[in-house]
């Protein structure tokens, strides 16, 4: 009988789980597709930093991300 775990206790693949066939994207995520590629990147700062971060973003309109990258890549 199998219970799904593969004989070694961690569980396994749950019914209906992953990806569906013939979904686009990220389902809920609330973006529409612009064509445009999105990357990440870590920054590693203090709280306090982070904080400060936040507060001049939020005072100027924008997003952290949109901030940081307006100060860092102006012309």
């Amino acid at each position: 009988m199998s219970d799904g775990n593969n004989g070694n206790g961690w569980g396994g693949a749950r019914a209906g789980a992953g990806k569906k066939k013939g979904s686009a994207g990220n389902p809920g995520s609330g973006r529409k597709p612009t064509g445009l590629k999105r990357v990440s990147f870590c920054v590693s700062c203090q709280p306090e930093e982070l904080q400060q971060i936040k507060e001049l973003a939020a005072e100027a309109g924008k997003t952290v991300s949109r901030f940081l990258l307006d100060a860092v890549l102006k012309d």
